[in-house]
């Protein structure tokens, strides 16, 4: 029985099974490759393997991190003390050696009058110095959130392929593409065998095909950029700040660079056919949402940090 729709028409549900499917397995990963290709002719495997994905308990990426911090503080003290306070803590010979050698210095005591009967050096002060250290260890946590991009392994095996097989080729009648004399590490690529001629209707598919994953990526990623931008406009430690400016600023640029990329799609639907210049953009723009991205994970980690504090 054919479903009454492809699953992929439902996003929040496809967003959430590629989601599970990256954290879970590797295994499950590799049963995919197949059994995504039975989806309408065995239904019943289809759905089991989706079910069992989606209700996977996945769990967060948190790294904690530990910093040691040691440090030595010297501090001075500085006094004039009477002859025999001095004499008490470092003994009268020693302090003898100290004048005799001009280490310290001694002055009269500004509070005997000028004919006391006090003899020398008991009508003396010391100018006593004393020296201290403290040693402090200080350790401190932090906990940091990997945001990971979904599709951005996509867009990598895209690039590649692009590269490889030189989609521009497919602008003329007569193009040719073929995999000689080049290879990629990226394994699904590898697999990929394209016959030595292919017509522009394949080349459109496999283009807007990454145009899809592009733009789905994209979207996740920007709603929950806006969700931390949400956040810190009601904490007391970002609400203005920098960070929250420069992520909106990039979800500015990358709404831009997404429009791009749906145009290609809607005209592909439209049953017209796209022109090497669109090929090409497909794959700049999707390296530029990759990079967007990867750049507002970090401004949205920062800004985590903070709404902790």
């Amino acid at each position: 029985m054919k479903p009454a729709t492809p699953f992929s028409s439902n996003k929040a549900l496809y967003n959430k099974f590629n989601y599970k499917l990256r954290l879970g397995p590797p295994e499950w990963r590799e049963q995919w490759k197949v059994i995504r290709s039975q989806e309408s002719t065995n239904v019943p495997l289809f759905n089991d393997f989706v079910r069992q994905v989606v209700g996977y308990e996945a769990k967060g990426k948190v790294q904690t991190t530990r910093a040691i911090e040691n440090t030595t503080e010297t501090e001075e003290d500085e006094e004039w003390l009477p002859w025999k306070s001095a004499e008490d803590r470092e003994g009268f010979d020693v302090l003898m050696e100290q004048v005799h050698a001009r280490t310290v210095v001694l002055r009269k005591h500004p509070r005997l009058p000028k004919d006391t009967k006090i003899e020398w050096p008991y009508n003396q002060q010391v100018r006593y110095v004393s020296t201290r250290e403290k040693r402090r260890k200080k350790a401190t946590e932090a906990s940091v959130e990997n945001i990971e991009v979904e599709g951005a392994e996509e867009f990598d095996q895209f690039e590649a392929a692009y590269s490889r097989f030189n989609l521009e080729h497919f602008a003329g009648e007569k193009g040719t593409c073929t995999g000689e004399g080049s290879t990629s590490s990226a394994g699904s690529v590898d697999q990929w065998q394209p016959p030595p001629q292919q017509p522009e209707d394949v080349r459109d598919r496999l283009v807007v095909s990454a145009a899809r994953k592009a733009h789905t990526a994209w979207d996740k990623a920007r709603r929950e950029f806006e969700g931390v931008i949400s956040h810190s406009r009601e904490n007391a430690n970002t609400k203005g700040c920098k960070f929250e400016k420069d992520l909106e600023s990039l979800i500015a640029e990358g709404n831009i660079t997404d429009a791009t990329i749906v145009a290609v799609e809607q005209k592909h639907v439209c049953g017209q056919q796209l022109t090497a210049a669109e090929v090409q953009s497909v794959a700049t723009c999707g390296k530029d949402l990759k990079d967007t991205m990867k750049a507002g994970g970090k401004l949205s980690n920062a800004m985590k940090q903070w709404f902790k504090l």
